[in-house]
């Protein structure tokens, strides 16, 4: 009888503590931000920016007014940290003949700023940054 209540007593505790284990974070806090992106000096739509860091990649995708808001895994904002960013600007596509089939693309900045070890664009992001610097790109 003593053993049951003992037993019963933990099974409310040992329940706490398994559903405790399930309630941490799912990574690292997201700090919101966004830029703006500009190609010869011109805002630039359809630029894909991919940051970067020691343990993530986060990417933004440019609107019509050079504008982007960064994403990482699905989610707004990017982690704190330094970042080596890497772009690429496609050419505009028709709509591909096959369904499903994607047509590839050359990229307007003729590969320039895709290797991220050459990369010499560098951004940092802070618990306070809202906003970060011009990426300044060309096509020549």
């Amino acid at each position: 009888m003593l053993r049951i209540r003992w037993m019963s007593g933990l099974l409310p505790l040992a329940f706490v503590l398994v559903a405790s284990l399930g309630c941490g974070e799912s990574g690292p806090s997201l700090t919101p931000v966004t830029g703006k992106v500009t190609v010869d000096g011109q805002p630039a739509e359809g630029v894909t920016l991919l940051f970067h860091g020691a343990n993530s990649v986060s990417s933004a995708n440019s609107d019509a007014s050079g504008g982007y808001s960064v994403i990482t895994d699905g989610n707004p904002g990017m982690p704190t940290g330094s970042f080596k960013v890497t772009a690429s600007w496609p050419e505009k596509v028709e709509a591909s003949v096959g369904m499903g089939e994607t047509p590839d693309a050359p990229d307007r900045l003729k590969s320039k700023y895709l290797i991220r070890d050459q990369s010499k664009i560098t951004v940092e992001v802070t618990d306070s940054t809202t906003e970060l610097p011009l990426v300044e790109l060309s096509t020549q």
